[in-house]
């Protein structure tokens, strides 16, 4: 998807359609998928663009393990960290420089 406004030309966001708020659960179908879209994207900024350079990032939710034992656990006593990431949607953003 291309955001509407976007801060920089060129700025794209790939996202499942199924929903799924981490990276990590996605299926092997998926993974397929998303590495045929991975190789067109790229393609495309490369060949389309003139190879602009740009960052990749993966959005994902935090981990619950790491998030229950952190200092940022401290902020937020007895909060099921479990359940409270299930409404995110993972993305992968592409930014140019």
């Amino acid at each position: 998807a291309a955001p509407f406004a976007c801060r920089e030309r060129w700025r794209l966001y790939l996202a499942p359609k199924r929903h799924s708020p981490d990276f990590f659960q996605i299926s092997v179908m998926e993974l397929e998928d998303l590495a045929h879209v991975l190789k067109r994207v790229l393609q495309m900024y490369y060949f389309k663009l003139n190879d602009v350079p740009f960052n990749i990032a993966v959005w994902t939710r935090p981990s619950v393990e790491t998030h229950r034992d952190s200092w940022f656990g401290s902020f937020r006593p007895g909060h099921r960290a479990e359940s409270s990431y299930n409404y995110f949607h993972w993305y992968i953003g592409f930014y140019p420089r």
